[in-house]
C-alpha cells in the first residue's frame, strides 16, 4: 500500500492503480485500498467507478461516533 500511495502521489496513477487492485485482489475488505483507488478513478475521469469504490470504503470502516 506504502508504494502505491507513493506512486499516487508522485503522479504515476497506471502503476498506482495496478498496485491498488492487487491489494484489493487480495484483500477485498481493504478499507483504505478501495478509498485511494476510489479517489485515483476520479481523479482519471472515472468518477462513476470512483464514487462506488469511495462508498464501498465507507461502509468497511467501524463507526466511530465522535
Amino acid at each position: 500500500m506504502q508504494q502505491a500511495l507513493q506512486l499516487h502521489q508522485a503522479g504515476r496513477r497506471q502503476e498506482a492503480e495496478t498496485i491498488y487492485r492487487q491489494v484489493l485482489a487480495r484483500q477485498p475488505r481493504h478499507a483504505a485500498a478501495a478509498h485511494f483507488l476510489g479517489l485515483l478513478l476520479h481523479q482519471t475521469g472515472r468518477s462513476e467507478e470512483g464514487l462506488e469504490l469511495i462508498e464501498r470504503s465507507v461502509s468497511m470502516q467501524p463507526t466511530n461516533p465522535d
